[in-house]
């Protein structure tokens, strides 16, 4: 299975991932005039099944959250300790899930 890249580019941002830390993620951006990130993004990382095109196969992968899942299954923080904070809160979240429905998180 193809997994996140450790950093990407897009547009004027480099992106570089921070922690993983199981389906979540924390990368910094920088943009190209900043000598130091400013800004981290915390995602939840989805998988994309194996799917045969017509012409091609397409490998199972691990995919990032577009800009329309923004809010939902990625979030801008200011601080890295802000990003691990949330990150917390939502694994919080997702074990009470667990816990309520009957079975271990």
């Amino acid at each position: 299975m193809k997994t996140i890249p450790q950093s990407y580019t897009r547009g004027p941002f480099t992106y570089q991932l921070v922690l993983r830390d199981g389906q979540w993620a924390i990368y910094s951006q920088r943009h190209k005039g900043w000598d130091e990130p400013r800004r981290w993004e915390l995602v939840k990382i989805r998988v994309q099944a194996a799917r045969q095109t017509p012409h091609f196969a397409v490998e199972a992968a691990e995919i990032l959250p577009g800009d329309n899942d923004w809010g939902r299954l990625g979030w801008t923080c200011w601080t890295l300790a802000e990003a691990k904070a949330m990150l917390a809160k939502f694994r919080g979240e997702h074990a009470e899930r667990g816990r309520i429905a009957g079975r271990a998180a």
